[in-house]
């Protein structure tokens, strides 16, 4: 099973624009040692799913998100000053995650991609996991999960799907493995899942030898 990325450091949830902070340690020429990172991952969820509209990267701190925290991803929402400055001021293109793959090494593009939107998807489960290391998240989707991820509407396979959908566009090769591990549940529940959610049209079938996510061609 694929390691699951480290997660952002910060989150800010405005709307429909997410922005997160992920501290970056790497190697090549993006990375100085005796200076860290930090990467801005900037998204509007749309009706088509997750559009990606900014990386960057810059001294750590540079964000003015806060540092030191006690949670793995701190949450904020639209009151967050830091956050609100990097929502696009005016209409721009998204950027295609095939770009950040092509930019950044594999493993940070990944932290960076799929870290972003389990955040944005998983923010409750994983808070809850500081404190709770085993969630039987599908015996309390209906009465507390589904409120406070907030898909007030969706059942937990249809959520499932939307999550699965979002990472094959940002191209995660390993969706289902991912989601089950974050989620503490087999491969094969999940994959389940994404099963139900085509019969009933969640999500589209994939076309005949045609994968949505397929992994760009990078070094």
């Amino acid at each position: 099973m694929p390691v699951t990325p480290e997660l952002p450091r910060n989150l800010c949830l405005n709307g429909s624009w997410a922005i997160s902070v992920t501290d970056i340690a790497g190697s090549g020429p993006e990375f100085n040692h005796e200076h860290p990172l930090e990467a801005v991952v900037v998204s509007q969820e749309s009706f088509v799913g997750y559009l990606l509209f900014g990386i960057f990267l810059q001294p750590k701190g540079a964000s003015g998100a806060e540092i030191q925290n006690r949670h793995v991803t701190l949450l904020e929402g639209k009151d967050a000053d830091w956050g609100r400055a990097y929502i696009p001021k005016e209409a721009v293109n998204p950027i295609s995650p095939a770009t950040v793959y092509s930019i950044l090494n594999k493993v940070n593009a990944r932290k960076l991609l799929s870290g972003h939107l389990l955040a944005i998807r998983y923010n409750a489960i994983t808070r809850m996991r500081e404190i709770e290391k085993h969630l039987d998240v599908a015996s309390r989707w209906d009465k507390e999960f589904k409120f406070l991820l907030g898909q007030g509407e969706e059942s937990l396979t249809k959520f499932t799907a939307i999550s699965y959908k979002a990472l094959t566009d940002w191209l995660e090769t390993s969706p289902a493995q991912l989601l089950a591990s974050v989620e503490g549940v087999s491969v094969t529940t999940i994959r389940n899942r994404i099963y139900a959610a085509r019969e009933i049209g969640a999500i589209e079938k994939p076309g005949a030898g045609v994968r949505s996510a397929k992994k760009p061609n990078v070094s």
